[in-house]
């Protein structure tokens, strides 16, 4: 989250009191950064089997042309965690992680 540069005096002065209106949400970094990355070298087939989402949904989730529902999300999200920590148990030298 930021900060709009050019409200700074209206809001020194009290003119601007509501915080959305100065405010800029930059989204969910962790989502775009890690999530979506991994879900990606997972591959479509690996991920609708775990999610039992339909493969064209995860095609566009996964290619940035649709966002998920809340629900979806955690979903996809935790099926991540579980594949990663899955892949971390079989790691060689995982005890010095």
């Amino acid at each position: 989250m930021g900060k709009e540069g050019n409200k700074v005096e209206e809001v020194a002065t009290d003119e601007v009191t509501d915080p959305d209106e100065v405010l800029i949400d930059y989204g969910d970094d962790a989502w775009e950064r890690l999530v979506l990355p991994v879900g990606r070298v997972m591959g479509i087939c690996t991920m609708a089997l775990e999610t039992g989402l339909a493969r064209s949904m995860l095609i566009n989730l996964f290619q940035g042309r649709s966002s998920p529902q809340a629900a979806t999300r955690a979903l996809v999200t935790g099926v991540v965690a579980s594949w990663v920590g899955s892949k971390l148990s079989t790691c060689p030298g995982r005890d010095q992680l």
